[in-house]
């Protein structure tokens, strides 16, 4: 299911509004605006098979082809921008719920010299006159737009009603890279190997050598014994070249693991980093990987014939983290615990087992077909190793760099849709004063906001040169957005406080992605991540990532105000 769906089917109050069928009755057919009452007639069916219980999953057929019947470009398989989808059924439900039958001729209200209190009411009043509907009652705000003449200085403000906000980014020549690092195994150091979670700012433009320099400064350890790769399905998807560039994925899991003893590639390379995979044995001849995969170093010149005891001793201590006590037990061999096996560089094909004898040589080149040759090591745990495992095995650690209070905020997008600029020629004002069009200043403000507030992160560059998602990471708060600050209305700051409940997630590039959503159920209040027909729990901490695209938000204390004909006398 569409990612706009999914996150505005959790929307309080909306929902309530169809599943109840409060719709039908202000269904307007005849809204030359609108559409037949076909829109909200198929969004309240599909809610109430949501919301029905009789379902694990819902497929929005109807509502798909009846949307492509009123619009074209949303009609087939291709994928749509969540936000345009959000924009078109929003308006499609007012238009198709809009209370007024009679929509009266209106004109644009200016301010004229008078206070803004007087101009936005008025303005208001005008908007109520043609629209009056569930949207505007719930998820209308009102904008202030002031724009001033740059050779007379005269001012026009006026005041327009908006359904979200389509916030800016701000230019940013750095980013905030997370990944896990997983420091080297110290005996004397209790705790150490184990991964955890780190943040780097980096150049937008940086290096993979360049990203090992500042994860070097962060950790304090060399940046010539770091290894940095791509995690995937619980192995190492891909080592990443030091000169290529940054560019990952947003769901890209990106690892780096200390290995003390690498140098740089070149004749002072004496060793060999080996990626050592875990597999947990289902039966004696299924097993799958799991946990984390780790990196360690083997001396080069002992690859062709490997002394055993040292190799066992080598992995005594690479999964000496995942051991409960950090070790074995008192008096416990580690052979009949685990079994080892030769593998291909990503851990794929088997090249042979290795027998844990006390003693004699392992031909590790030979075994890994020939000199040259990547290869990897399968660690497969047995039944009998469950009491010697850490419960924790796998998970990361939450500790976060101090760095990443560097990340955008989203007060600096909104900031930035508040920041007077000037409008480019292409865009130029007709001033009534100097008779002529001029690149005048222009400058929006929130003069009031509604109870459900959507924001629309704009990631999506266009020009006639040049398009770009941009990527960067905006940290936005799960609960307690004050918005009190963009709020120039007075009457209306006390009560701007709002709560997270859903995001609407971008992965991937301009040519395709994936959408997703992040949603707090209106039943049970916990939060789930929404993949097309997978559902799963996640906790509310783990919902801020690069791909947030739109946020919706919430009011603590709702106003629920219903727009009536009663508004209009006052």
């Amino acid at each position: 299911m569409n990612s706009t769906l999914q996150c505005l089917s959790n929307t309080p109050m909306l929902t309530e509004f169809f599943v109840e069928d409060k719709h039908l009755a202000q269904l307007n057919r005849k809204n030359p605006l609108g559409w037949n009452g076909k829109v909200a007639e198929a969004y309240g069916s599909l809610l109430k098979e949501i919301w029905s219980g009789e379902y694990r999953v819902v497929a929005p057929r109807l509502f798909k082809d009846t949307i492509g019947q009123f619009q074209p470009r949303f009609s087939g398989y291709q994928q749509h921008d969540s936000s345009e989808l959000l924009s078109f059924l929003l308006d499609g439900i007012h238009e198709d719920c809009n209370r007024v039958h009679t929509k009266p001729p209106t004109e644009t209200i200016d301010s004229k010299g008078r206070p803004d209190s007087e101009v936005s009411k008025e303005a208001w009043k005008r908007h109520l006159q043609r629209n009056q509907s569930v949207v505007v009652d719930m998820l209308q705000g009102q904008l202030k737009s002031r724009v001033t003449c740059p050779t007379c200085k005269r001012d026009s403000v006026t005041f327009d009603p908006f359904m979200f906000l389509s916030v800016p980014m701000p230019t940013v020549d750095y980013i905030i890279q997370e990944l896990t690092f997983v420091p080297s195994i110290d005996p004397e150091k209790p705790g150490s190997g184990i991964p955890k979670s780190v943040s780097v700012k980096i150049s937008k433009y940086a290096t993979i050598a360049q990203l090992k320099d500042a994860l070097a400064k962060e950790t304090g350890v060399d940046a010539n014994e770091l290894v940095v790769a791509e995690v995937w399905k619980n192995k190492i998807l891909q080592e990443y070249h030091p000169d290529s560039r940054v560019n990952f994925g947003a769901s890209d899991d990106v690892w780096a693991w200390h290995t003390p003893g690498k140098k740089k590639d070149g004749k002072d390379k004496t060793t060999v980093e080996v990626q050592l995979i875990n597999h947990y044995m289902l039966d004696s001849r299924h097993y799958r990987a799991y946990g984390y995969p780790t990196v360690f170093s083997l001396p080069l010149n002992k690859l062709e014939k490997f002394p055993i005891l040292e190799l066992r001793a080598a992995i005594r201590q690479a999964i000496a983290p995942y051991l409960e006590g950090g070790k074995w037990k008192d008096g416990e061999s580690d052979k009949g615990n685990y079994l080892l096996e030769v593998m291909d560089q990503r851990g794929s094909d088997t090249r042979g087992e290795i027998e844990l004898k006390d003693s004699g040589e392992v031909p590790l080149v030979e075994m890994a077909g020939g000199p040259g040759r990547a290869f990897s090591i399968g660690l497969f745990w047995t039944e009998k190793t469950k009491g010697l495992m850490k419960e924790s095995f796998g998970m990361k650690s939450s500790t976060k760099s101090e760095n990443t209070k560097e990340a955008i905020k989203l007060g600096d997008c909104i900031d930035a849709f508040v920041t007077e600029e000037t409008l480019p020629k292409s865009e130029a004002w007709y001033c009534r004063e100097c008779k002529a069009h001029k690149e005048a200043q222009k400058k929006f403000d929130i003069w009031s906001a509604p109870d459900t507030l959507i924001i629309h992160l704009k990631r999506f560059n266009y020009d006639r040169l040049w398009r770009d998602k941009i990527d960067t990471y905006v940290d936005f708060p799960v609960e307690g957005l004050d918005l009190s600050k963009w709020v120039v209305n007075d009457d209306e700051k006390k009560d701007a406080i709002y709560d997270l409940y859903a995001v609407s997630n971008h992965f991937g590039g301009l040519g395709g992605g994936h959408y997703t959503a992040y949603a707090k159920n209106l039943l049970d209040h916990h939060w789930y991540n929404l993949d097309d027909s997978s559902v799963t729990p996640v906790d509310k901490e783990t919902i801020k990532t690069r791909a947030a695209y739109v946020l919706f938000y919430t009011r603590k204390k709702k106003k629920n105000k219903v727009w009536t004909e009663k508004d209009l006398q006052k």
